[in-house]
Protein backbone atom coordinates (compact mmCIF):
# COMPACT_ATOMS: atom_id res chain seq x y z
CA UNK A 1 0.00 0.00 0.00
CA UNK A 2 2.42 2.64 0.78
CA UNK A 3 4.46 1.55 -2.23
CA UNK A 4 1.37 2.65 -4.20
CA UNK A 5 0.97 5.88 -2.82
CA UNK A 6 4.54 6.71 -3.54
CA UNK A 7 3.87 5.99 -7.33
CA UNK A 8 1.01 7.83 -7.30
CA UNK A 9 2.92 10.97 -5.71
CA UNK A 10 5.36 10.55 -8.10
CA UNK A 11 3.84 10.95 -10.87
CA UNK A 12 1.89 13.87 -9.79
CA UNK A 13 4.48 15.69 -9.06
CA UNK A 14 5.65 15.07 -12.32
CA UNK A 15 2.69 16.17 -13.69
CA UNK A 16 3.55 19.81 -12.63
CA UNK A 17 4.16 22.66 -15.01
CA UNK A 18 8.12 23.77 -15.08
CA UNK A 19 8.93 26.77 -13.77
CA UNK A 20 10.68 29.45 -15.91
CA UNK A 21 14.41 29.90 -14.89
CA UNK A 22 14.99 33.39 -13.26
CA UNK A 23 18.22 35.32 -14.03
CA UNK A 24 20.07 36.70 -11.40
CA UNK A 25 19.91 40.62 -11.36
CA UNK A 26 23.11 41.86 -13.00
CA UNK A 27 25.19 43.98 -10.51
CA UNK A 28 25.34 47.99 -11.25
CA UNK A 29 27.88 49.92 -10.31
CA UNK A 30 27.14 53.50 -8.38
CA UNK A 31 26.51 55.94 -10.57
CA UNK A 32 29.20 58.88 -10.97
CA UNK A 33 28.41 61.91 -9.08
CA UNK A 34 28.87 65.46 -10.80
CA UNK A 35 29.46 68.55 -8.51
CA UNK A 36 29.29 72.03 -10.20
CA UNK A 37 33.10 72.68 -9.06
CA UNK A 38 35.96 75.47 -9.57
CA UNK A 39 39.52 76.16 -8.85
CA UNK A 40 40.30 78.39 -6.14
CA UNK A 41 42.08 81.47 -7.85
CA UNK A 42 43.30 85.09 -6.64
CA UNK A 43 41.56 87.77 -7.58
CA UNK A 44 39.81 91.30 -6.18
CA UNK A 45 37.33 91.53 -3.55
CA UNK A 46 35.03 94.85 -3.73
CA UNK A 47 32.60 95.88 -0.86
CA UNK A 48 30.53 98.63 -2.42
CA UNK A 49 26.51 99.68 -2.03
CA UNK A 50 24.68 100.24 -5.03
CA UNK A 51 21.97 102.82 -4.82
CA UNK A 52 19.36 103.56 -7.31
CA UNK A 53 17.95 106.98 -6.91
CA UNK A 54 14.82 108.37 -9.26
CA UNK A 55 14.18 111.63 -10.37
CA UNK A 56 10.87 113.12 -8.50
CA UNK A 57 9.64 115.85 -7.33
CA UNK A 58 9.33 116.48 -3.04
CA UNK A 59 6.09 118.94 -4.19
CA UNK A 60 3.89 116.54 -6.57
CA UNK A 61 0.10 117.33 -6.74
CA UNK A 62 -2.07 114.43 -8.15
CA UNK A 63 -5.27 115.91 -10.05
CA UNK A 64 -8.82 114.17 -10.06
CA UNK A 65 -12.45 115.32 -10.50
CA UNK A 66 -14.53 115.76 -7.83
CA UNK A 67 -17.39 114.66 -9.39
CA UNK A 68 -18.53 111.57 -11.12
CA UNK A 69 -21.26 110.42 -13.48
CA UNK A 70 -19.77 113.53 -16.21
CA UNK A 71 -18.28 113.29 -19.84
CA UNK A 72 -14.93 114.34 -19.79
CA UNK A 73 -14.66 117.64 -22.25
CA UNK A 74 -11.14 117.55 -22.43
CA UNK A 75 -7.77 117.28 -20.59
CA UNK A 76 -5.74 120.49 -22.10
CA UNK A 77 -2.23 119.10 -20.88
CA UNK A 78 0.42 117.00 -22.02
CA UNK A 79 2.88 115.26 -20.47
CA UNK A 80 6.20 117.52 -19.99
CA UNK A 81 3.93 120.92 -20.43
CA UNK A 82 4.98 123.80 -17.97
CA UNK A 83 1.73 124.93 -16.56
CA UNK A 84 1.33 128.07 -14.44
CA UNK A 85 -0.62 127.98 -10.92
CA UNK A 86 -4.33 128.03 -11.78
CA UNK A 87 -4.25 126.80 -15.73
CA UNK A 88 -7.17 125.48 -16.70
CA UNK A 89 -6.07 121.65 -16.61
CA UNK A 90 -9.50 119.69 -17.80
CA UNK A 91 -12.86 119.72 -18.12
CA UNK A 92 -15.74 118.02 -17.44
CA UNK A 93 -19.48 118.43 -19.46
CA UNK A 94 -22.92 119.07 -17.81
CA UNK A 95 -24.90 120.44 -21.07
CA UNK A 96 -27.98 121.27 -18.92
CA UNK A 97 -25.66 123.05 -16.30
CA UNK A 98 -24.26 124.77 -19.10
CA UNK A 99 -27.75 126.01 -20.48
CA UNK A 100 -29.02 126.96 -16.87
CA UNK A 101 -25.65 128.64 -16.07
CA UNK A 102 -26.21 130.61 -19.55
CA UNK A 103 -29.30 131.55 -18.90
CA UNK A 104 -28.76 132.65 -15.73
CA UNK A 105 -26.07 134.92 -17.58
CA UNK A 106 -28.66 136.23 -19.87
CA UNK A 107 -31.05 137.07 -17.29
CA UNK A 108 -28.38 139.34 -15.06
CA UNK A 109 -27.49 140.71 -18.21
CA UNK A 110 -31.37 142.02 -19.24
CA UNK A 111 -31.42 143.16 -15.61
CA UNK A 112 -28.21 144.91 -15.90
CA UNK A 113 -29.75 146.69 -19.19
CA UNK A 114 -33.50 147.29 -17.91
CA UNK A 115 -31.47 149.37 -14.82
CA UNK A 116 -29.11 151.23 -17.08
CA UNK A 117 -32.34 151.93 -19.32
CA UNK A 118 -34.64 153.17 -16.41
CA UNK A 119 -31.52 155.54 -14.88
CA UNK A 120 -31.20 157.04 -18.31
CA UNK A 121 -34.84 157.81 -18.38
CA UNK A 122 -34.79 158.94 -15.41
CA UNK A 123 -32.41 161.58 -16.11
CA UNK A 124 -34.24 162.51 -18.93
CA UNK A 125 -36.98 163.64 -17.14
CA UNK A 126 -34.83 165.00 -14.65
CA UNK A 127 -33.56 167.67 -17.23
CA UNK A 128 -37.22 167.94 -18.75
CA UNK A 129 -38.77 169.18 -15.26
CA UNK A 130 -35.75 171.37 -14.93
CA UNK A 131 -36.91 173.00 -18.01
CA UNK A 132 -40.21 173.63 -17.73
CA UNK A 133 -39.92 174.30 -13.67
CA UNK A 134 -42.69 171.37 -13.13
CA UNK A 135 -41.03 169.23 -10.08
CA UNK A 136 -41.10 165.16 -10.87
CA UNK A 137 -42.22 162.90 -9.07
CA UNK A 138 -39.54 160.12 -8.93
CA UNK A 139 -41.37 157.83 -6.94
CA UNK A 140 -42.10 155.03 -9.49
CA UNK A 141 -38.46 155.29 -10.17
CA UNK A 142 -37.29 154.77 -7.04
CA UNK A 143 -40.12 151.82 -6.69
CA UNK A 144 -39.05 150.28 -10.23
CA UNK A 145 -35.26 150.46 -9.35
CA UNK A 146 -35.63 149.22 -5.96
CA UNK A 147 -37.40 145.86 -7.62
CA UNK A 148 -35.11 145.32 -10.63
CA UNK A 149 -32.40 145.79 -8.21
CA UNK A 150 -33.78 142.91 -5.48
CA UNK A 151 -34.18 140.77 -8.48
CA UNK A 152 -30.72 141.01 -9.43
CA UNK A 153 -29.29 140.87 -6.00
CA UNK A 154 -31.43 137.04 -5.53
CA UNK A 155 -30.54 136.21 -9.47
CA UNK A 156 -26.45 136.59 -8.33
CA UNK A 157 -27.16 134.52 -5.03
CA UNK A 158 -28.73 131.55 -7.88
CA UNK A 159 -25.39 132.57 -10.32
CA UNK A 160 -23.05 132.27 -7.77
CA UNK A 161 -24.32 128.83 -5.91
CA UNK A 162 -24.60 127.25 -9.17
CA UNK A 163 -20.82 128.47 -10.31
CA UNK A 164 -19.68 126.75 -7.11
CA UNK A 165 -20.76 123.78 -8.47
CA UNK A 166 -19.73 125.00 -11.83
CA UNK A 167 -15.58 125.09 -10.23
CA UNK A 168 -16.13 121.25 -9.75
CA UNK A 169 -16.35 120.74 -13.24
CA UNK A 170 -13.03 122.01 -13.58
CA UNK A 171 -9.43 121.49 -12.46
CA UNK A 172 -6.82 124.20 -12.14
CA UNK A 173 -2.74 123.89 -11.59
CA UNK A 174 -2.50 124.56 -7.79
CA UNK A 175 1.14 125.26 -8.51
CA UNK A 176 3.98 126.04 -11.27
CA UNK A 177 5.48 123.64 -12.52
CA UNK A 178 5.49 120.53 -14.75
CA UNK A 179 2.86 117.85 -16.61
CA UNK A 180 4.45 114.58 -15.38
CA UNK A 181 1.37 112.18 -16.29
CA UNK A 182 -1.80 113.59 -18.18
CA UNK A 183 -4.68 110.95 -18.59
CA UNK A 184 -6.43 109.71 -22.12
CA UNK A 185 -9.98 110.53 -22.73
CA UNK A 186 -11.83 108.82 -25.93
CA UNK A 187 -15.27 109.62 -26.83
CA UNK A 188 -15.61 111.70 -23.41
CA UNK A 189 -14.46 108.62 -20.96
CA UNK A 190 -11.38 108.83 -19.45
CA UNK A 191 -8.67 105.79 -18.14
CA UNK A 192 -8.57 106.23 -14.88
CA UNK A 193 -9.38 108.35 -11.78
CA UNK A 194 -5.76 110.78 -11.89
CA UNK A 195 -6.23 113.60 -14.80
CA UNK A 196 -2.92 114.55 -14.25
CA UNK A 197 0.38 114.77 -11.95
CA UNK A 198 1.67 118.32 -11.76
CA UNK A 199 5.27 118.77 -10.01
CA UNK A 200 7.45 120.91 -9.53
CA UNK A 201 10.89 120.54 -10.54
CA UNK A 202 12.17 123.69 -8.58
CA UNK A 203 11.94 121.06 -5.74
CA UNK A 204 13.28 117.71 -7.92
CA UNK A 205 16.14 115.61 -6.29
CA UNK A 206 17.20 111.92 -7.05
CA UNK A 207 15.64 110.13 -3.76
CA UNK A 208 16.98 106.71 -3.23
CA UNK A 209 14.87 104.80 -0.45
CA UNK A 210 14.62 101.86 1.58
CA UNK A 211 18.38 101.31 1.62
CA UNK A 212 20.32 100.81 4.73
CA UNK A 213 23.67 102.67 3.41
CA UNK A 214 21.34 105.75 3.47
CA UNK A 215 21.85 105.91 7.47
CA UNK A 216 25.76 106.57 6.72
CA UNK A 217 25.21 109.55 3.62
CA UNK A 218 25.45 112.96 5.24
CA UNK A 219 24.36 116.34 3.06
CA UNK A 220 27.59 117.26 1.34
CA UNK A 221 28.81 114.06 0.46
CA UNK A 222 29.59 114.14 -3.36
CA UNK A 223 29.56 111.00 -5.58
CA UNK A 224 29.58 110.16 -8.69
CA UNK A 225 25.77 108.84 -10.97
CA UNK A 226 25.04 107.39 -13.69
CA UNK A 227 21.55 108.66 -15.40
CA UNK A 228 20.91 105.21 -16.71
CA UNK A 229 18.59 105.83 -19.72
CA UNK A 230 20.99 108.30 -21.07
CA UNK A 231 24.51 107.03 -20.24
CA UNK A 232 25.52 110.43 -18.77
CA UNK A 233 28.06 110.49 -16.03
CA UNK A 234 27.51 113.22 -13.30
CA UNK A 235 28.80 114.53 -10.10
CA UNK A 236 25.92 114.56 -7.48
CA UNK A 237 25.56 115.77 -3.96
CA UNK A 238 23.85 114.82 -0.49
CA UNK A 239 21.14 116.89 0.21
CA UNK A 240 18.28 117.41 2.77
CA UNK A 241 15.58 118.96 0.50
CA UNK A 242 13.61 121.69 2.07
CA UNK A 243 10.77 121.07 4.75
CA UNK A 244 11.98 117.48 4.95
CA UNK A 245 13.97 115.74 7.99
CA UNK A 246 17.01 113.42 7.39
CA UNK A 247 15.67 109.52 7.31
CA UNK A 248 17.60 106.69 8.32
CA UNK A 249 16.69 104.40 4.98
CA UNK A 250 16.33 107.54 2.32
CA UNK A 251 18.85 109.71 0.73
CA UNK A 252 18.12 112.74 -1.40
CA UNK A 253 20.87 113.81 -4.33
CA UNK A 254 21.18 116.74 -6.27
CA UNK A 255 23.43 117.48 -9.37
CA UNK A 256 26.05 119.39 -8.86
CA UNK A 257 26.44 122.40 -11.25
CA UNK A 258 23.21 120.65 -13.21
CA UNK A 259 20.79 123.68 -12.93
CA UNK A 260 20.07 124.05 -16.61
CA UNK A 261 19.86 120.00 -16.54
CA UNK A 262 15.89 118.42 -16.96
CA UNK A 263 14.78 114.74 -16.66
CA UNK A 264 11.67 113.72 -16.71
CA UNK A 265 10.09 112.21 -13.74
CA UNK A 266 11.01 108.62 -12.84
CA UNK A 267 14.43 108.75 -14.42
CA UNK A 268 16.86 106.55 -12.55
CA UNK A 269 20.48 106.77 -11.74
CA UNK A 270 23.11 104.62 -10.33
CA UNK A 271 25.26 105.12 -7.55
CA UNK A 272 28.26 102.79 -6.85
CA UNK A 273 30.07 103.78 -3.63
CA UNK A 274 33.33 101.43 -2.88
CA UNK A 275 33.59 100.46 1.33
CA UNK A 276 37.26 98.95 0.71
CA UNK A 277 38.70 97.00 -1.82
CA UNK A 278 41.63 94.19 -1.73
CA UNK A 279 43.80 92.95 -4.49
CA UNK A 280 45.06 90.09 -5.79
CA UNK A 281 43.89 87.83 -2.90
CA UNK A 282 42.61 84.37 -2.42
CA UNK A 283 39.10 85.18 -3.17
CA UNK A 284 36.01 82.52 -4.21
CA UNK A 285 32.72 82.84 -5.13
CA UNK A 286 30.17 84.02 -2.22
CA UNK A 287 28.07 81.68 -2.68
CA UNK A 288 30.51 78.77 -2.26
CA UNK A 289 31.05 79.81 1.35
CA UNK A 290 28.53 78.77 4.34
CA UNK A 291 28.30 79.33 7.49
CA UNK A 292 27.66 77.91 11.09
CA UNK A 293 27.79 80.45 13.44
CA UNK A 294 30.93 81.85 13.61
CA UNK A 295 32.32 79.34 11.56
CA UNK A 296 33.15 79.55 7.88
CA UNK A 297 33.65 76.35 5.34
CA UNK A 298 33.37 75.21 1.82
CA UNK A 299 33.17 71.79 0.28
CA UNK A 300 36.47 70.66 -1.62
CA UNK A 301 36.27 67.90 -3.78
CA UNK A 302 39.16 65.52 -3.16
CA UNK A 303 40.23 62.09 -4.86
CA UNK A 304 36.22 62.19 -6.10
CA UNK A 305 35.27 62.88 -2.22
CA UNK A 306 33.40 65.60 -1.22
CA UNK A 307 34.84 66.81 1.74
CA UNK A 308 34.40 69.65 4.30
CA UNK A 309 36.95 72.27 4.86
CA UNK A 310 37.12 74.88 7.60
CA UNK A 311 38.03 78.59 6.22
CA UNK A 312 39.15 81.63 7.72
CA UNK A 313 37.56 84.70 5.66
CA UNK A 314 38.57 88.24 5.21
CA UNK A 315 36.50 90.81 3.27
CA UNK A 316 33.08 89.99 2.10
CA UNK A 317 30.85 91.15 -0.58
CA UNK A 318 27.82 89.76 -2.65
CA UNK A 319 30.27 88.16 -5.68
CA UNK A 320 33.29 87.09 -3.90
CA UNK A 321 35.06 86.75 -0.34
CA UNK A 322 38.28 86.82 0.34
CA UNK A 323 40.03 83.58 1.93
CA UNK A 324 43.11 84.36 4.30
CA UNK A 325 43.47 80.31 5.05
CA UNK A 326 42.36 77.13 4.46
CA UNK A 327 42.68 76.92 0.80
CA UNK A 328 45.21 76.84 -1.96
CA UNK A 329 45.13 77.90 -5.44
CA UNK A 330 44.08 75.28 -7.59
CA UNK A 331 41.74 73.36 -5.07
CA UNK A 332 38.37 72.15 -6.25
CA UNK A 333 35.25 73.75 -4.41
CA UNK A 334 31.83 72.94 -4.64
CA UNK A 335 29.79 76.00 -5.67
Amino acid sequence: MKKLFLLIFLAGCAALPLEEEVPLPMFAPPADVFWNTIPVQRGNVVADAVLLPVFNSEERHLLSFAREGFEVEGIFVSNGDFVTQGQLIASLKDPEQQEEIAGLRRSLDRLALQIRQLGERHEFSLRSAELSGVPLDDSFYLDERERLENAMYFLRLEYEAIMLDEDEMHIFSPIDGVVSNAASVFDGQMFGTVVAIIEDMEQAFFRAQRHAFAAYITPGDRFTMTIVPLALVVEVEAVIPYGLEPHPTTAWFSIVGGEDLMFDSGTLGRIVHVFEEVTDVIAVPSRAVRRDGERHYVYTVEEGIRRIREVEIGLWSPQFTQIISGLTLGELIIL
